[in-house]
């Protein structure tokens, strides 16, 4: 009798032990619904110098239990270009209540003021015969989103040779973080050493147009110097070549020369990316 009273007791306690956790479980459950977030439009127009504020404007999180947590929001990524012509990209936001419980939402947002990474030289692509010619130390890129991206440029054709003198065109890439990428054609010179030569310093060494812009390529001498380093009239530096087509995209070539083809000629090279 004492036994089946016991069993009985393990039985009851078993049962109240099982409800009361399922219980919980529902009320539990009842009380742990995930957040909701929601924005205005499913594309949004911003301008790249805007800052996360911008990205963030019309975006409220809310809690069943929390209330509004839209304070907790915080962009979880920003995609590559989904349309590269358009430059839009997938931004997902992210949002966590108090319970743990995570909501992710995506739209788009379209960068109304782009432009793809652009190429920078600190130098003109010219070398003299016998030296070790390194072009990314003087080739580089910059990037609207991504700022300094030098290390993400990558020479795809190299230099035959260094002993010879002669011009060589390369061929070099820079892509963003965003899949955006940029292609530049340029000339590099190997050219003999001569210290009677002047020399002639242009104010950039590579710069951007759009079609139809006007270009004066006389604009763009610094100075030039003799060799002993005396200031020289600028005239007398010429422009002797120039492959610059206004009317169609594409990288040129400007070349600039003193003393043309004289013993103690000086040529330096002006690089032009004429855009869209």
């Amino acid at each position: 009798m004492r036994v089946i009273k016991a069993l009985i007791v393990v039985v009851f306690l078993a049962v109240t032990i099982v409800f009361s956790a399922n219980y919980y479980k529902e009320k539990t459950a009842d009380n742990n619904h995930a957040p909701t977030i929601e924005f205005g439009d499913d594309l949004i127009k911003v301008s790249i110098k805007d800052d996360e504020s911008k990205l963030l404007k019309d975006v409220i999180a809310k809690d069943a239990e929390d209330g509004d947590i839209t304070s907790n929001i915080v962009i979880e990524s920003i995609s590559k270009f989904v349309d590269k012509k358009k430059h839009i990209s997938n931004i997902t936001y992210v949002v966590s209540d108090s319970d743990n419980n995570v909501t992710k939402k995506t739209r788009q947002v379209q960068y109304t003021d782009y432009r793809k990474p652009r190429f920078t030289l600190s130098a003109p692509l010219c070398f003299y015969v016998g030296s070790d010619v390194n072009v990314p130390d003087v080739l580089g890129a910059v990037d609207d989103v991504d700022g300094d991206i030098t290390d993400k440029v990558k020479i795809l054709s190299s230099i035959a040779s260094t002993r010879i003198a002669g011009s060589y065109v390369i061929t070099a890439q820079a892509t963003n973080s965003l899949g955006a990428t940029s292609t530049i054609k340029a000339t590099v010179t190997i050219r003999q050493e001569n210290n009677l030569a002047p020399t002639i310093k242009l104010k950039k060494n590579i710069v951007y147009l759009k079609v139809d812009d006007k270009f004066n390529p006389e604009s763009y001498v610094a100075s030039v110097k003799d060799k002993n380093g005396k200031e020289l009239p600028t005239n007398l530096v010429k422009v002797v070549k120039s492959s610059v087509n206004l009317k169609k995209p594409g990288s040129y070539t400007v070349e600039y020369a003193v003393n043309y083809e004289q013993e103690n000629e000086y040529i330096t090279y002006l690089v032009v990316i004429v855009e869209e």
